[in-house]
C-alpha cells in the first residue's frame, strides 16, 4: 500500500542506502525523491539550527541579566558609604 511505502520511507529518511532499496519504476523516479528527500532533510536541519540558536540566544540573555543584577550590586557595595 502507499502509506506502507510513505511510512517506510519517512522511517529511513535519515539512511540514503534505504533509498537503494526501494523499488523505483526508472531512475528519473529514484533521482527525484532522492532530491525530495534531501530537501525535507535540509529544511528539518534548518529547523533545528533556528530553535538551537533560538535556545542559545534565550539563555545568553538570561546569564547577562544575571550577571548585570550581580555587577551592578558589586558595584553599589564598592560605592556605598561607610556608616562610621
Amino acid at each position: 500500500s502507499p502509506s506502507a511505502l510513505q511510512g517506510s520511507l519517512k522511517a529511513s529518511i535519515l539512511d540514503p542506502r534505504a533509498l537503494k532499496l526501494l523499488p523505483f519504476a526508472t531512475a528519473q523516479e529514484r533521482e527525484e525523491t532522492e532530491a525530495q528527500v534531501r530537501a525535507e532533510l535540509s529544511l528539518l536541519e534548518d529547523q533545528v539550527t533556528v530553535s538551537n540558536n533560538t535556545e542559545i540566544e534565550r539563555n545568553s540573555v538570561t546569564i547577562n541579566d544575571d550577571f548585570q543584577d550581580s555587577l551592578s550590586a558589586e558595584l553599589w557595595g564598592t560605592l556605598s558609604i561607610p556608616d562610621n
